[in-house]
C-alpha cells in the first residue's frame, strides 16, 4: 500500500476536511477509514507524519459528533508506533490541541485525549517538559514556592 497511501491519506484529510460544514456523518466516514488504515500499519501512520498531515488532523478535533473521537484514535495509532513518532507529534503541536480537547464536555473525547497524552509523555519523555502548555504557570508556581 506504499504508494496508494501517499495519494490514499491526503485526499482522505482533505475530503473530511471539506465534507465537515455540510456533511459531517461523510467526514466522520473519511476519519473512520483513516483510523482502519492507521490501526494495522506503521508505515501509514510514519506517511502521516512524512507527509505533514497531523497539522491538518489537529485543527478538526475541535469538531463534534464523533469526528473528534476518530480524529483522536488516528493520533493515537501514530503515537502508539515508536518514540520518533511521539516527538513528532509533539512538534506538530500535539499538546496544546490535546489540552484543549479536555475542556471539552465529552467524557469518551476527555479519555481519548489522556490516553493520546500518556502515549506522548511515555514514548518521549521530553513532552512532558519541552512542549507543556503548563510549563510558565509551572515555573511561576515554583518560583512562588520558593519564596515562602
Amino acid at each position: 500500500m506504499g504508494s496508494q497511501g501517499g495519494d490514499l491519506l491526503p485526499a482522505l484529510c482533505a475530503l473530511a476536511r471539506a465534507l465537515l460544514p455540510s456533511h459531517p456523518a461523510l467526514a466522520l466516514e473519511s476519519a473512520w477509514v483513516l483510523n482502519n488504515l492507521t490501526a494495522d500499519s506503521s508505515e501509514l501512520c510514519t506517511a502521516l507524519l512524512d507527509l505533514n498531515l497531523v497539522p491538518e488532523l489537529i485543527q478538526l478535533l475541535p469538531f463534534s459528533q464523533g469526528i473528534n473521537t476518530m480524529l483522536l484514535r488516528v493520533l493515537g495509532n501514530v503515537a502508539h508506533q515508536t518514540n520518533r513518532s511521539c516527538s513528532q507529534l509533539a512538534r506538530a503541536g500535539l499538546v496544546p490541541a490535546l489540552c484543549a480537547t479536555l475542556r471539552i464536555s465529552e467524557p469518551d473525547v476527555v479519555a481519548l485525549s489522556l490516553e493520546v497524552l500518556f502515549m506522548l509523555v511515555a514514548g518521549c519523555p521530553q513532552v512532558s517538559t519541552s512542549t507543556s502548555p503548563f510549563r510558565n504557570r509551572r515555573s511561576k508556581a515554583q518560583q512562588q514556592h520558593r519564596l515562602w
